[in-house]
């Protein structure tokens, strides 16, 4: 009698898929966990993604983490945000974050000067060492005087409020 190996994917026992959107320590995660069909479910879910059958678990998860990826990457590195698309799904449910319902639709939009996503990080930072975590991080952007300011300005904060 010939032995079989069955993963755990072929018997229908539970496990876990952990999607890492970026190496940063701070990036987000998310965790799934339940029987193949479940997992699989989710991730399409997720990731606004359309199944296809001939992908294995494991070559969707690859596919969902890079997505992941992007979509870290934009809104971490770039500036970007992720934005929802009513009503479709083909492009994984994500849209560049300057490209608004409108614009898609055809119709012309003025656009708006983009606020820097670093000032409103400077704004969340609850401590100094993360405060200056950020200016290690991202020293080129501190050449724009705002960005400077804002976060001189919230380091005294930090300190005065600390000093309480």
């Amino acid at each position: 009698m010939a032995e079989t190996t069955e993963t755990p994917w072929q018997t229908g026992r539970e496990t876990g898929v952990t999607i890492k959107f970026g190496k940063d320590y701070d990036a987000p995660w998310v965790t799934f966990r339940g029987v193949t069909e479940e997992i699989r479910a989710a991730l399409l879910a997720t990731f606004g993604m359309e199944d296809n059958p001939e992908l294995s678990l494991a070559a969707l998860v690859v596919n969902a983490t890079k997505e992941a990826h992007a979509m870290y990457g934009v809104s971490s590195g770039l500036g970007g945000r992720v934005v929802g698309q009513s009503g479709n799904r083909r492009g994984g449910g994500f849209q560049r974050a300057s490209q608004t319902d409108t614009e898609t639709k055809g119709e012309a939009k003025p656009e708006e000067p983009a606020e820097n996503p670093l000032l409103a990080q400077i704004e969340a930072a609850t401590d100094e060492k993360g405060l200056k975590r950020l200016w290690a991080q991202n020293q080129e952007a501190f050449k724009d005087p705002e960005v400077m300011n804002a976060w001189k300005a919230k380091g005294k904060a930090l300190i005065a409020a600390a000093a309480k």
